[in-house]
């Protein structure tokens, strides 16, 4: 997700977008990425619509937008964040999210977060 195509610019820059389909179940993971990023990757995304969401860059507000969010439509949301000194995850992206009505889970306040699927369906642990 490097904004001016080369990975060396800054190491939150360099982080890879993966999208992960088993059936009908989707995931996608996306790293320190930017939404900038984010917008890229989902350019070659036939089906852009994904059902959990690996909130990026720990739920900055560099991370995502409400463009890219809708797009997505994801039903749940991660922020994998701790204690930090940066406001992550921002209000921002956390007031977007559940004005669309993304179930969010925040790993400093609810822990680990299991995703489970059999491929149709799929389970929050």
């Amino acid at each position: 997700t490097s904004p001016g195509g080369q990975i060396g610019e800054r190491s939150e820059f360099a982080s890879l977008v993966l999208r992960i389909e088993y059936g009908d179940f989707s995931l996608l993971l996306t790293g320190d990425s930017q939404v900038s990023g984010i917008e890229e990757a989902l350019v070659g995304m036939k089906y852009p619509a994904i059902d959990v969401l690996h909130v990026p860059h720990h739920g900055s507000k560099t991370g995502l937008n409400a463009s890219v969010l809708e797009r997505l439509r994801p039903k749940v949301a991660v922020i994998s964040v701790g204690k930090n000194s940066y406001g992550h995850p921002s209000r921002v992206i956390t007031d977007l999210l559940k004005q669309r009505g993304v179930k969010t889970l925040e790993t400093e306040k609810d822990g680990a977060v299991e995703i489970v699927t059999e491929g149709k369906s799929f389970e929050v642990r």
